[in-house]
């Protein structure tokens, strides 16, 4: 939450006390909260995402959380899952870096 010092504040504004003891009025920031749909497709067409199967991955997180009951398959939880999805390495790369340590 944002607190602003100073500010007019009207009957029905949200207050709190910091810590210096002074009444701060408590600003909200509105989020606009986009569809499930388009959330997966922002995904999938996100650069840092693009050497994983979003669609299989999706499936394999229903999986695990049949598995887990209590945890849901939250925008968190879809983000961390593939957060640490690692990019495959390149063979060709891996051989290049092989052949420069032998020199």
């Amino acid at each position: 939450m944002n607190y602003v010092a100073g500010e007019d504040i009207k009957q029905g504004d949200q207050l709190q006390v910091g810590q210096d003891g002074k009444l701060y009025k408590v600003l909200s920031l509105k989020i606009k909260r986009i569809p499930q749909e388009d959330f997966y497709k922002s995904i999938k067409e996100n650069p840092a995402y693009k050497h994983i199967n979003i669609d299989q991955e999706l499936k394999l997180m229903d999986e695990w959380i049949k598995r887990h009951p209590g945890r849901q398959k939250t925008r968190t939880f879809v983000l961390g899952w593939l957060g640490r999805k690692e990019v495959p390495l390149n063979f060709n790369t891996t051989n290049k870096i092989a052949e420069l340590m032998k020199k």
